[in-house]
């Protein structure tokens, strides 16, 4: 959709990091932006200046961008501990956990105190979702990683890279830092999109697309693109509880200032840590959450702020460009 293509490149000017957007009940890619970027009308003349910057401009990183996903991976994290009805929601948090010698903390080092699953998801609690991945195991959160596209190849003409959940276990302390998205785990931005908009699509997560029909000069159809299932994510229930999860993120949690009047928004929050340099600030959510029509993610690569503060308030303002000027095509 070109009003929002150009709606989300303004957004993302100046900064470093991606934008990508899709109708979460069709799989069709409405924005796509990737930044730095170039002109293509003087790639020719200008080819050395942008081949060599640093900030690699030639790079697609909705795509090819493979980011520790932070506290986005509580997505799915939560629906393991969903999908485990025997396993006990409440917990404890004190503000750090010690597991094997390694220590998590949460940004509150206060702590939160007694938590059920919906409050530790909304606070993004680490301590919680850390101790919870022991529980439930790196085959089950394997399995549930994969069921939401990890180590899926997704296939949409684009060069792409494709989200990392390790086959194999490095012990408990490599398992508590999967369940808050963080040791091994690498994530694109199209990934996260593809398994929130499942999510958003009660739990029936189709391949994203960005060509919707191929035809001649003259207008005869050659080819178009069918809607293609490529998982469900669990049953109805499971689905909508983790939906309301999301919901009350935006509503009461970290996820605030994704806030629309008069539309009710459902998302995640996300601060990834990143090895070599300042924190990534995610955001992945739809709108409206009782009718999702668009579903988006951003990330800001190296921006030191946290995913609510920074990534939540442009999520806004593209979901809010996309339902007053797109078309949906249903």
């Amino acid at each position: 959709d070109h009003s929002l293509q150009a709606k989300s490149r303004e957004l993302l000017k100046g900064k470093k990091g991606s934008i990508v957007a899709m109708d979460p009940k069709t799989g069709e890619i409405l924005a796509m932006v990737s930044m730095p970027d170039f002109n293509v009308n003087t790639l020719i003349q200008e080819w050395s200046t942008v081949s060599e910057n640093t900030d690699s401009p030639l790079f697609n990183r909705a795509t090819q961008g493979l980011y520790p996903p932070g506290s986005i991976f509580k997505i799915i994290t939560a629906l393991a501990v969903i999908r485990d009805s025997g396993q006990d929601n409440l917990f404890n948090c004190s503000g750090t956990v010690i597991i094997d010698g390694k220590e998590f903390s949460d940004f509150d080092e206060k702590g939160h105190g007694e938590l059920n699953l919906a409050e530790a998801f909304a606070k993004s609690c680490n301590t919680y979702f850390s101790s919870k991945a022991l529980d439930i195991g790196n085959f089950n959160l394997l399995d549930i990683s994969e069921d939401l596209g990890f180590n899926m190849r997704l296939e949409i003409g684009l060069e792409a890279s494709t989200s990392i959940y390790p086959k194999d276990s490095k012990g408990d302390t490599d398992l508590a830092a999967s369940g808050i998205g963080q040791g091994r785990i690498l994530a694109t931005p199209l990934g996260i999109l593809t398994a929130v908009s499942g999510v958003a699509n009660d739990g029936v997560m189709l391949s994203p697309y960005i060509v919707s029909e191929i035809t001649t000069p003259d207008g005869k159809l050659i080819r178009k693109q069918a809607l293609t299932e490529l998982n469900k994510l669990g049953t109805l229930e499971e689905i909508t509880e983790l939906k309301a999860m999301m919901r009350e993120v935006v509503k009461t949690g970290t996820g605030r200032n994704a806030s629309i009047k008069n539309v009710a928004v459902a998302g995640k929050t996300g601060t990834a840590e990143n090895p070599s340099g300042k924190n990534h600030a995610w955001f992945a959510g739809f709108a409206p959450y009782e009718d999702p029509k668009i579903a988006v993610v951003v990330i800001l690569e190296e921006e030191g702020s946290s995913g609510g503060s920074s990534a939540a308030p442009i999520a806004r303002d593209i979901m809010i460009h996309a339902l007053n000027n797109v078309s949906f095509n249903r």
